[in-house]
């Protein structure tokens, strides 16, 4: 009977969840693979076989300049931005979810005040501007592209966060919980979380594919991930001079990163469709 119950249930997921789930998965199963095995040694420089064009018996998607494999790179830089997206949200949410719930806990007074104005004095700048000033700062590192990153994660998560919790605070519940005895750390935790968890997980897989783009960008300008580790964006920027007569080289990490960034945002649309009460509401 729960079993019955459990395929109904997962028969009723939304198509785009479904999408989205099968696609991103593939990619990051395929950077973890990448983690213990490789086609080939991408540290190694192999000049004789530089330039093979894809469909090559040894090198199915071909090799770049230095006679390095693209399939190998391309498993490898899907480690690298998976990695870096997946800690900068992750560090983005640490600091940031505990500010947005503090702020709206404190909606009344100066605490409120001070953390939304630091809010918008880091959205006054453009997220990429900040990026490239602290790997600039800093230096270039996987390190620091996390960081940099990370940074402007958190205010999204805090005013996300805050605007979610404004209203259950104002519940009926959260009255009851405080008549209790329970502090603030208590509500939080065991009232006001549960009933945002949603908002947070779908802001989770955007701040992931915005965070995928950013490493690539930061990458393709020399100041996100460095040789001899591999990156999409370092690869866009080594083959722009080569193009013309060997587009597989921009072609490849340029399909990566399109196709990994949809299937991320298509299974937040899926998850959306599926934790949103009301749409769920208005489909049955």
């Amino acid at each position: 009977m729960n079993n019955s119950k459990f395929i109904t249930n997962f028969t009723q997921l939304p198509p785009n969840l479904y999408i989205g789930l099968i696609i991103a998965g593939f990619v990051f199963a395929v950077g973890l693979i990448s983690i213990i095995w490789t086609p080939h040694d991408i540290t190694v420089l192999n000049i004789q076989e530089k330039l093979k064009p894809p469909g090559n018996k040894l090198y199915f998607f071909g090799t770049d300049h230095f006679g390095r494999d693209i399939l190998s790179m391309l498993m490898i830089g899907a480690k690298t931005s998976l990695l870096v997206a997946s800690c900068a949200t992750f560090l983005g949410i640490i600091l940031g979810v505990p500010l947005g719930l503090l702020a709206a806990s404190r909606s009344e007074d100066l605490v409120d005040d001070i953390i939304m104005r630091g809010n918008d004095l880091i959205f006054a700048f453009p997220a990429i501007i900040i990026a490239i000033l602290i790997t600039a700062i800093l230096g270039p590192s996987i390190e620091n592209t996390i960081i940099a990153i990370g940074i402007f994660n958190i205010p999204v998560f805090a005013r996300i966060t805050r605007g979610a919790a404004l209203p259950i605070f104002t519940l009926d519940f959260i009255m009851a919980a405080r008549a209790c005895g329970k502090n603030s750390f208590q509500i939080c935790s065991e009232h006001v979380l549960p009933n945002i968890a949603s908002i947070l997980i779908v802001q989770t897989t955007i701040q992931i594919s915005l965070g995928i783009l950013a490493e690539s960008g930061l990458s393709y300008v020399g100041l996100g991930t460095q040789p001899p580790m591999a990156s999409w964006g370092r690869m866009l920027a080594d083959s722009q001079t080569m193009i013309s007569f060997a587009p597989h080289l921009a072609l490849a990490p340029g399909i990566a990163i399109i196709v990994t960034v949809l299937s991320i945002n298509i299974l937040g649309d899926g998850l959306r469709d599926y934790l949103d009460p009301k749409l769920k509401k208005n489909l049955s």
